[in-house]
């Protein structure tokens, strides 16, 4: 029995429990489950948290994957470095469809989905970044880009559904049976409707490094422009002087040009004379008869006279001799006299024979 101290207590707690049985019996009678009262409740709170999110992180926002720790951020557009924390099952709430969407379609017969193409989702536009000035990025900036890579996770969260169970629940939903053809259309329109996009860290690196790439690629066509145009207004105002020192540039050039083809002429003339002196030279030795002699006249003689076989040059590089049948004669007798005999001595027995 309740104590005295708390009498309205025990009213209290009379009054809610009849009001409750009351209520129960009045929905039981309508035809409402307390099953449905309490998705009723779910959807109702579903659809007032992602009012609260898409308030919070906008209606379109871009979501990130850290590939080291696995949580998820969304980046401001217009400023990257500004991230937010996010968890997956807000992402699940943004992409489910608000109160006053349309409902999803019910899937099609499979016939009537072999005949319609499947949508497929277009990636949403890259904004250009605000012009960035000299100094803050380079060429070495932009090499090196990574391919994406998929992550599973991230196209199941993509979609809506986080595991198994609720692929399956969502196919019920969506009126397939066991054999159904899958999602189909339903699941791109929930995307389309929800209108978030989750990408990857290295995706995200690889826009931004794109957007850079642009970015600087637009400052070098600005400062190319500028140039020409500095340049077009110099030529119009000294016109005449550029003029004059390009006519005198290449008169210049031309003198130059002259010169050096005057001198190469002249140097193949002498190296053309030499050769023929030397030929000359040559052929005058060895047309040389048995027994006679020629002085040497010149350094390339004296090559030309120890190249030839049946001659010899004495007295010290001075004269060529060309021995005769009689010459060897005597130089043979010579030795017989003499027996063996030295290059010196041999040297001087000829010298002696032509003496």
């Amino acid at each position: 029995m309740p104590s005295q101290e708390s009498p309205y207590k025990f009213l209290t707690m009379l009054v809610v429990g009849l009001g409750t049985y009351a209520l129960y019996k009045f929905l039981k009678t309508q035809g409402n489950s307390p099953a449905d009262i309490s998705n009723a409740t779910k959807t109702t709170q579903k659809t007032a948290t992602r009012e609260d999110l898409i308030a919070k992180f906008g209606e379109k926002p871009e979501i990130v994957k850290d590939e080291d720790t696995g949580e998820y951020f969304v980046q401001d557009p217009k400023n990257p470095d500004n991230i937010t924390p996010i968890t997956p099952e807000e992402i699940k709430i943004l992409n489910q469809y608000p109160r006053d969407a349309q409902q999803p379609p019910t899937a099609p017969h499979p016939q009537q989905q072999q005949q319609q193409p499947q949508q497929q989702e277009q990636p949403a536009a890259v904004q250009p970044p605000a012009f960035v000035g000299d100094g803050v990025i380079g060429p070495e900036d932009f090499e090196d880009f990574q391919e994406d890579i998929e992550d599973p996770e991230l196209e199941a969260l993509n979609r809506g559904l986080a595991d198994e169970e609720e692929f399956r629940q969502h196919q019920q939903q969506a009126g397939f049976g066991a054999g159904g053809a899958g999602p189909g259309p339903a699941t791109a329109n929930a995307r389309a409707a929800s209108g978030t996009k989750i990408i990857g860290t290295k995706k995200a690196k690889s826009l931004e490094r794109k957007d850079q790439k642009r970015a600087f690629n637009e400052y070098v066509r600005e400062m190319s422009l500028m140039q020409k145009a500095e340049n077009e207004e110099q030529e119009r105002m000294y016109g005449d002087l550029i003029q004059m020192e390009r006519d005198e540039r290449k008169q210049r050039n031309e003198e130059a040009e002259n010169e050096r083809k005057e001198r190469l002429r002249k140097q193949k003339e002498m190296e053309e004379d030499a050769l023929a002196a030397k030929e000359y030279s040559r052929k005058r030795l060895q047309e040389l008869e048995p027994g006679q002699y020629h002085a040497i006249l010149s350094p390339d003689e004296i090559g030309i006279a120890h190249g030839l076989a049946d001659a010899f040059v004495v007295n010290e590089d001075s004269f060529v001799v060309k021995l005769s049948q009689d010459d060897i004669e005597a130089f043979a007798k010579a030795l017989q006299e003499k027996g063996t005999v030295s290059y010196e001595e041999m040297a001087d027995i000829l010298t002696q024979i032509k003496a």
